[in-house]
């Protein structure tokens, strides 16, 4: 599903990441693990499609992301590390929003809402959600696509201890 091949990313003169190569098939949950600063969140915003690489490609079910950054963008849903929502929106409305977007089934909305344990706070404003809540609703608008690629950078950043088995749950569904 995802193929990097000889990636390389330089900012300015900074060698930000050094060549990288892997492939993650799917199904495969995979890890980028590293200190702080070593290019992990680079690479990850590579292949959403976020960054170019200055060398390499990177492919996504067989598509080069040079070539048709849009065809590989449809199969992914990403959480990036800080989360930003509209804080005048409820919860709910957040994800309508989202679900318009990707032309879902409104019902899904409630479906998502309840797997991420956010229908209870469905009414409430995002602004008051606590960094844990608006942790899961990144992981909610993340979901509501159903697309096949989930990729997700810093993901139990703000979760308590409840949020991190939940996203463990979800993860290995």
């Amino acid at each position: 599903m995802i193929e990097l091949l000889q990636f390389e990313k330089y900012y300015g003169k900074f060698r930000a990441v050094q060549p990288t190569s892997f492939t993650i098939a799917q199904g495969e949950v995979f890890g980028l693990l590293g200190p702080n600063g070593s290019g992990n969140s680079t690479i990850i915003k590579a292949i959403v499609g976020l960054l170019k690489p200055n060398r390499g490609k990177i492919l996504i079910n067989g598509v080069d992301l040079t070539n048709d950054p849009v065809a590989g963008q449809r199969l992914i849903s990403y959480i990036p590390q800080r989360i930003s929502m509209p804080h005048n929106l409820t919860g709910k409305e957040v994800l309508e929003f989202y679900a318009g977007l990707r032309d879902c089934d409104p019902a899904w909305v409630d479906n998502v809402l309840e797997l991420t344990r956010l229908a209870e706070h469905r009414d409430k404003y995002v602004g008051e959600y606590s960094g844990g809540l608006l942790q899961r609703l990144g992981l909610a608008v993340a979901i509501i696509g159903e697309t096949p690629i989930l990729i997700l950078d810093e993901p139990t950043l703000n979760l308590d201890p409840r949020g991190m088995k939940l996203l463990r749950q979800f993860v290995q569904k």
